[in-house]
Parts: C-alpha cells; structure tokens; sequence
C-alpha cells in the first residue's frame, strides 16, 4: 500500500472519533502549526519552553486513543538541564532528517508506516463523517511525539510535503511554501542573499567606472 492509498483512511479501520469540537481539518491544522513550533523553535528552549510545548501545543494536537493508562515519562523537573539541551538538540536533529526525505514518496511512507505500526498515528472520523488521521500520545521519545505529529499531517495532505516542504539551507527553518522549497532559503535568507547580491553589483560598476 502506498502513502496515496492511506490518504483515504476507508482502507483502515477508524479507531478514533474526534472530539466534537474538533473537526479534521483542525486537526490536522493543529498538528502541523504544534510539530512546526518545535522544529523551528526548539533550538533556543530549555526545560520550561518545553514544558509549556508539552502541555500546550502537542496536548492539543495529540489524542490518547486507548483506554489503558499510559507510562507517564520523567518529570522533566527531575532531568538536569544539560540533559535537556541535548535531548532538544538530538530530538530537533532526527526530526529535520526526517523532514528532509518525505519530499520523496519512497522514504515518506517508511516514515509514515513506522509510525502506524507503532500506534503513534490513528485513523479517525469527526462528527461530520469526514475521515483523517491524527497523533496519539502513545509515543515516549521527544523525536517521535514530533514525527507523529508530521505523520498524521502528511497523511491528511502528503502533496504539501511533496511540493512545497521547504528547509532553509542556512538556518534549517521550515515552512510550507513553494516558492521557499524551489530556493531552498526561507524568507529572512533569501532577502539577506539578494541585499549581498545587490552591494556586489553595486560595488563592482564602481570600480568598473
């Protein structure tokens, strides 16, 4: 099955039906706009940046599915700060490799399958019969909670990674965004590129002259 099959979640088993408030779309919305605070954030948290992500964009985004209680993980006030850095930094670091490759369908749905077969993405219907995927909150690792999210989003839209993912060369930022995808520079980049550009031209008619 290929990841355009599993964009129609009619091949799989609905297991989970959204809250009524929350319909697919926002869902999908919700995880997308939570996984992108992270990757394009993260890299200046500490212990309560992440927190707060943690209690607030991924608990929005992300749905426990199963009746069972789930293992809490450490309290993060229990790990040392340094530990954190480098659970951001490692966790920010996976993520961005894996971004890198849902561009090509091939790696996508290997990224996209191990999160399904991990229980990490589920499908879903809302209360308007509209079918989707969305997160659990199955996943213990900082890098698969954010996958998880991207997963359930690519599921719900895999031509938006496909055409318009787009990671800054310079400063890893991401953005949907095809005409930053084409360049591979986000905005703020690109404007600095064409402003050194410019003076260059600027400065070599003078001499010229």
């Amino acid at each position: 099955m290929k990841t355009t099959d599993l964009a129609h979640p009619s091949h799989v088993d609905t297991v989970f039906a959204l809250p009524r408030e929350s319909g697919m779309h926002h869902a999908a919305d919700a995880a997308r706009e939570a996984a992108l605070v992270f990757v394009n954030e993260s890299a200046y948290w500490g212990k309560a940046e992440l927190a707060m992500w943690l209690l607030g964009p991924y608990s929005q985004a992300a749905h426990r599915v199963s009746a069972r209680p789930e293992q809490a993980p450490p309290a993060l006030r229990e790990i040392e700060t340094v530990e954190i850095d480098r659970l951001l930094a490692c966790a920010r670091a996976e993520v961005l490799d894996a971004l890198e490759r849902l561009a090509d369908p091939e790696h996508a749905a290997r990224t996209v399958f191990a999160m399904l077969a991990a229980g990490f993405v589920v499908a879903c219907q809302d209360t308007n019969g509209a079918t989707g995927w969305v997160a659990t909150t199955t996943a213990r690792r900082l890098a698969d909670r954010v996958l998880s999210l991207f997963a359930a989003d690519y599921l719900c839209r895999p031509t938006d990674y496909e055409t318009g993912l787009g990671v800054c060369g310079v400063c890893d930022h991401i953005a949907f965004d095809e005409l930053a995808a084409r360049r591979g520079l986000c905005h703020r980049h690109h404007e600095v590129g064409s402003t050194e550009d410019e003076e260059s031209i600027a400065t070599s008619r003078t001499m010229a002259a």
